[in-house]
């Protein structure tokens, strides 16, 4: 299926997603008031006596209201699904150096890592209970694909909170790593969530060695670490 299409087939859907709650109870609306004026044995009003059968005729249009009622509560209980299935499928994804210097997506430009032995990451929204087992799931089975990974670097720019259990899922995923001999790095960590790392005592244990103000300063920190470990590993090799 083309892009056009696509569009297209988008666009009708969105146009009757917003048609049906205004059409049903107006197509009601005009149902029942065109069976008023026909006599009670006309096929029309015969067809369309479920809408009105159970009240008055003074109260005949009390079931548009109680359609109406059940579209308002169908649409509360369907944005919030929408929120939260929007918030349990954050986008994550992989960075890697991009020509112009920024970081970028990775698979979606096949750029080269950050830096030898660097995993770099972005998640686009806050660490809570709900975002953090998936930032923890996706680094260990990156860590599990790539045993050679000793940095890990999470650009936090796009992070504007951190619940107990996000801050409780970092500190158990630093501890993790180190054992391992991975390094666990941040970057661009907004105001608020350097409070909640200061409260829960991770911004000690983490360093300020391992905090970056921005990314452009982690790239050029942890290349230069590579490129050390690479000169190292090259020397004992001779």
């Amino acid at each position: 299926m083309t892009d056009l299409a696509i569009g297209g087939a988008t666009a009708l859907a969105s146009g009757l997603v917003v048609l049906w709650p205004v059409a049903i109870p107006c197509g009601f609306i005009g149902l029942i008031l065109a069976a008023q004026c026909c006599h009670p044995t006309a096929p029309l009003a015969v067809a369309t006596r479920f809408l009105d059968a159970e009240y008055t005729p003074n109260m005949c249009l009390w079931e548009v209201v109680e359609t109406g009622r059940k579209l308002v509560l169908t649409g509360f209980l369907l944005s919030i699904l929408f929120f939260l299935y929007r918030r349990s499928h954050p986008r994550l994804i992989e960075l890697g150096l991009h020509a112009a210097g920024t970081l970028r997506d990775r698979a979606l430009h096949g750029l080269p890592p950050v830096a030898p032995g660097v995993l770099a990451l972005r998640m686009d929204a806050s660490l809570t209970y709900i975002t953090a087992p998936l930032l923890d799931r996706f680094i260990r089975e990156r860590l599990r694909a790539e045993p050679e990974i000793r940095v890990v670097l999470i650009c936090a720019s796009a992070m504007n909170a951190m619940d107990a259990t996000g801050a409780d899922t970092l500190a158990t995923l630093r501890r993790d790593l180190g054992l391992r001999g991975v390094r666990l790095t941040l970057s661009g960590v907004k105001k608020q969530v350097r409070d909640v790392l200061d409260h829960t005592g991770l911004m000690a244990e983490l360093g300020e060695d391992n905090l970056f103000v921005n990314n452009r300063e982690a790239v050029a920190a942890l290349s230069a670490t590579g490129d050390q470990a690479t000169g190292e590993n090259h020397r004992s090799g001779d």
